[in-house]
């Protein structure tokens, strides 16, 4: 099993841990992409998941660009636009700009029952 701690530059800049609400929009992102958080065979330095998925999620059309192609379209687009919206929000550099707790389970709950239909 691999273990994989997240280094983020927020933490070393400004020494605040990164809320639960942080991680989760990381694992969101990972699980939207299929990629690891850090590059396995690349510093940390140069490559950022979160920096990189916020660049190109910041536009909805660049979705289809970054999601993992395993899934091969064979999912709900305007879940799938949710749950990037859900994560580029939980990732935001500023703790006051990510959702609450609440608020990131009322999103997955309306994700939840929109895939359902």
């Amino acid at each position: 099993m691999r273990f994989c701690v997240y280094n983020n530059k927020t933490y070393i800049v400004t020494g605040h841990m990164m809320s639960d609400i942080y991680w989760f929009g990381v694992l969101l992102i990972e699980i939207l992409t299929a990629l690891p958080a850090i590059g396995e065979n690349t510093p940390d330095e140069q490559y950022s998941l979160v920096e990189r998925a916020r660049q190109i999620l910041a536009n909805k059309r660049n979705l289809k660009e970054i999601i993992d192609p395993r899934l091969e379209q064979n999912y709900p687009l305007e879940s799938a636009f949710e749950c990037r919206a859900l994560a580029i929000k939980c990732v935001a550099n500023k703790r006051n700009d990510r959702p609450s707790s609440k608020e990131v389970l009322q999103v997955l709950e309306r994700i939840y029952a929109v895939s359902l239909i």
